[in-house]
């Protein structure tokens, strides 16, 4: 084999390389389709939606926040709030759901082609373990 042909080989090895192990697509979730599983109360799309908006946040337990979620919610809030057709998000009950794990709630109203409507976001609050979506109303 000659210099050159290595030369190529080393090249062409490269190249499939990068193209197969450099190229990750970071995902990123359709804003539309996040106000649109809202809009529909579809928590399954809302999940799917929701994960690649990095909503997976452990809790953080402080003296000031036992429960460790309330930066969570901080960060959940502003990811929506980024969003031109969402009017308003408002964490209206942090773990005040006194159920097993707690529940929080995120209300958030939405411009639905000039109309404004509102739903909730009911949120699993464990303390130790990462927050999960179970419900929109």
């Amino acid at each position: 084999m000659t210099v050159m042909n290595k030369l190529y080989s080393i090249i062409l090895f490269l190249i499939v390389s990068s193209l197969f192990f450099g190229c990750k697509k970071e995902i990123v979730a359709d804003s539309n389709d996040i106000v649109e599983s809202i809009l529909h109360k579809d928590i399954v799309a809302f999940n799917r939606q929701a994960s690649s908006f990095s909503f997976n946040l452990l809790p953080i337990p402080s003296s000031e926040d036992r429960i460790g979620h309330k930066n969570n919610f901080e960060e959940i809030i502003n990811q929506l709030k980024g969003n031109q057709k969402i009017i308003s998000v408002d964490l209206s009950c942090y773990a005040c759901i006194k159920t097993f794990p707690a529940k929080s709630e995120i209300v958030v109203t939405i411009d639905s082609i000039g109309v404004n409507i509102t739903r909730v976001i009911v949120i699993d609050t464990p303390d130790d373990e990462m927050l999960r979506f179970s419900g929109i109303y």
